[in-house]
């Protein structure tokens, strides 16, 4: 090779960032240049930049897949099929900015990151003890897969419009467009979903990792904070880690009020150990996802409200209630006669949506109540050849009488405190 060669062929990129600005896996990327025409327009550059950031992070997909597939070879053929949709984004990645050849699946260094502790709660760290080995055994069994995680999606869920937009563009988008994203701009990874008992907390947790066909991991705070889960550190630990395995995931805790107490100085040692986890989680490019969820958000330490992106789930309103009231005597069993849901829904103000499933319920329930009861034990065999047909029709007069005996399950002090929670909050 001639001097003038070797010259030509090390000369740096001339009018792209200095090299102090540029991180690892850019550096890199950036040598794979042949013949790239870089435009003077500060523009052209930041979408160069932006493609070249949008390649790591497929290249870190593809990187967590095959890790994915040597815990799980079961789901090896649904893997490498994401594996290749990914491959095929960096090949038009490649196309596009006029890069040569690289290794296909070697990830670059995490996107703009220098910070060596980063995830270091996600990773294995040597041998572990009995202990260790059983928390992470009780955490891998609170793991759903998409398929069985019982949910029809968001469709199914009524109202509660402002939280599916947010999990969806936070949870769900970044998983399949995620050019939307870089290190500046990160999506939220861990919310907190503030309503009364009954308003579908868990519902809407469930959809939104169904939507988003990702793992689903739910837990109760009393789970973690039991005596049989091992030491704080290593409850968490187990738990984090276990998730990172099966990742994409969205964790879900119900009754966080118990776990992040302000007043209970018992658990403060497994909410600090919480708080370092959820801190590496939001400063890592690791596709967790985590809801907490309270109807008591007046006990809930600062610490946990400063970490988490809070979310309304509120009791439906008038016309979500008589959508309720609607889909839920949608029956081929019972026959419904007369039934005023505008009516049934002024009757409940204040009823949430579990309050209205458990009406409804009872309602249809009550023709064969009555059947049950005319046969007695003695001739309740004879029910086998009765059609629900002869059953009576269910009327206003059955759903009036039960709203009129069952009383909202939210009390006025609970709403009261979830109303000052609000306002704290503007």
């Amino acid at each position: 090779m001639t001097r003038d060669h070797r010259r030509s062929v090390n000369k740096k990129p001339t009018n792209v960032k200095g090299k102090s600005d540029l991180t690892t896996g850019e550096k890199r990327l950036l040598g794979k240049i042949k013949k790239h025409p870089v435009s003077p327009k500060k523009e052209d550059k930041q979408a160069r930049m932006d493609d070249l950031n949008t390649r790591d992070v497929y290249a870190q997909m593809i990187t967590q897949q095959k890790a994915l597939i040597k815990d799980d070879p079961a789901r090896k053929a649904e893997l490498n099929t994401l594996i290749e949709d990914y491959q095929d984004k960096i090949d038009d990645i490649d196309a596009k900015l006029g890069l040569e050849s690289v290794p296909k699946t070697k990830p670059t260094k995490e996107i703009g990151t220098a910070r060596p502790k980063i995830q270091k709660i996600f990773q294995e760290t040597g041998p572990k003890n009995e202990e260790a080995q059983e928390a992470e055994q009780i955490a891998r069994a609170w793991i759903i897969e998409p398929s069985q995680i019982k949910s029809n999606g968001m469709n199914d869920i009524i109202g509660h419009n402002a939280a599916k937009i947010a999990l969806k563009t936070h949870i769900k988008v970044p998983l399949i467009a995620p050019q939307f994203f870089d290190e500046t701009k990160k999506p939220n990874r861990t919310f907190l979903f503030v309503g009364p008992p009954g308003t579908g907390k868990t519902e809407l947790a469930k959809a939104a990792a169904k939507d988003a066909n990702i793992n689903f991991m739910e837990i109760r705070a009393s789970d973690l904070l039991s005596k049989y889960f091992g030491t704080p550190s290593i409850r968490v630990k187990a738990l984090f880690r276990e998730a990172a395995k099966r990742q994409p995931i969205l964790i879900f805790i119900d009754e966080a009020d118990d776990l992040f107490d302000r007043t209970d100085e018992k658990v403060k040692k497994i909410a600090n150990e919480f708080y370092k986890a959820i801190a590496d989680l939001q400063m890592s490019n690791e596709r967790m996802y985590v809801i907490a969820a309270t109807n008591k958000p007046e006990n809930l330490d600062g610490g946990a409200i400063r970490r988490f992106t809070p979310i309304p789930v509120n009791l439906p309103l008038v016309g979500e209630r008589e959508a309720m009231f609607e889909t839920r005597t949608r029956t081929n069993v019972v026959k419904v006669e007369g039934l005023d849901y505008a009516k049934l829904a002024a009757e409940t103000d204040g009823y949430s949506g579990s309050d209205i499933a458990a009406i409804t319920s009872d309602a249809l329930s009550k023709p064969l109540d009555e059947l049950v009861e005319a046969l007695g034990d003695k001739d309740l065999n004879r029910i086998k050849g009765i059609s629900p047909d002869t059953l009576r029709p269910v009327t206003m007069d059955d759903f009036l009488e039960i709203i009129d005996k069952k009383p909202p399950t939210a009390t006025a002090d609970e709403l009261a405190a979830i109303d000052a929670f609000w306002r704290q909050q503007k």
